[in-house]
């Protein structure tokens, strides 16, 4: 399946993320190893549904400024983030807003705090999160709506200082 989205980890150089419609991020260390000529990912993570039968194909990702946490947003509208560790399985922390349900996410962004996530939708919200404590992260900090947004590829970014949200938006009655 096709890529959607990487980014380089923020201070390991040779380390950068990607995510992809096959339900999958992945890890990929470039000076790492390869079979047959070709890079093999260092780690799989899966996105699944809330019946973790099927998966969901990931259509955003980011890096923690802190490179501790890696955040995948997926195509229902739930952002999925794991803290770094050796092995993963499930992710700590899953977000869902009922703004967003059922619409992809076009962008994913945590802020130089490594703790305030923003996430951009096709639904015209942009949803802030506080993902430091898992219990607190469960309720939006702030839901921000009306942002017209017929481009699948709108992002959403935090000023280097975090002080600032900038998100793309589309012209109003403008079609896909």
């Amino acid at each position: 399946m096709e890529v959607t989205g990487a980014q380089w980890h923020p201070f390991e150089k040779d380390v950068v993320l990607t995510c992809s419609l096959d339900g999958s991020l992945r890890v990929w260390n470039l000076l790492g190893d390869s079979t047959f000529g070709q890079l093999v990912n260092a780690h799989v993570l899966k996105v699944r549904g809330p019946s973790s039968a099927s998966r969901l194909g990931v259509t955003c990702c980011a890096y923690s400024p802190s490179g501790t946490k890696m955040v995948g947003g997926a195509s229902d509208g739930s952002v999925h983030v794991w803290l770094e560790r050796k092995v993963y399985s499930r992710p700590d922390l899953v977000l869902r807003a009922d703004c967003c349900s059922k619409a992809m996410l076009t962008a994913v962004t945590v802020a130089v705090d490594s703790r305030t996530l923003a996430m951009r939708s096709e639904t015209g919200h942009v949803v802030l999160w506080d993902i430091h404590n898992s219990t607190t992260a469960k309720t939006e900090l702030k839901v921000i709506s009306g942002l017209n947004n017929d481009n699948q590829y709108a992002d959403v970014v935090f000023s280097p200082d975090g002080s600032i949200l900038c998100c793309g938006t589309s012209p109003l009655g403008s079609s896909t």
